[in-house]
């Protein structure tokens, strides 16, 4: 498989990650066609850096990533140092799956204002029902340690 054989398989993956058209992506970038993303896709033409930036930009993925230069589509890990009992640093990863907040905001950005209000409500009661959980397996772990 040729490089730009592969490249235009990231192309076409993150195109249908959106659930998009040809026509639908080409509407989403500024400059290129529908003939043209299909020719990307196919690995018929090299795809420039500044096509990759468009196409990149409207996709919500790395430029780099659509020309093979990245494995990634998106930053995985975010890292933070956080404080710990016995005044230990510890770093905590947290690992994020983007595409699925990418895809998120897609959805959200197509509901009404009701809807989208009680999709936020629901997130709040998720992320209050989450840390409930969390306290409690902090407070059984403390019991058994």
């Amino acid at each position: 498989m040729s490089t730009n054989e592969k490249i235009g398989l990231r192309i076409k993956a993150e195109r249908q990650r959106h659930g998009w058209s040809l026509a639908r992506l080409s509407e989403e970038t500024d400059t290129l066609s529908k003939s043209r993303i299909s020719n990307y896709e196919q690995g018929i033409r090299k795809l420039g850096v500044e096509e990759a930036k468009e196409l990149s930009a409207a996709l919500g993925c790395t430029a780099g990533y659509l020309l093979g230069i990245e494995g990634e589509t998106y930053p995985t890990k975010i890292t933070t140092k956080t404080d710990k009992t016995n005044d230990k640093i510890a770093e905590e990863t947290t690992t994020y799956n983007e595409t699925k907040l990418w895809s998120l905001l897609d959805i959200y950005r197509t509901l009404s204002t009701d809807k989208r209000e009680q999709l936020i409500d629901e997130a709040l009661r998720l992320q209050a029902r989450h840390e409930i959980e969390k306290n409690i397996r902090n407070k059984k772990s403390k019991k058994h340690a």
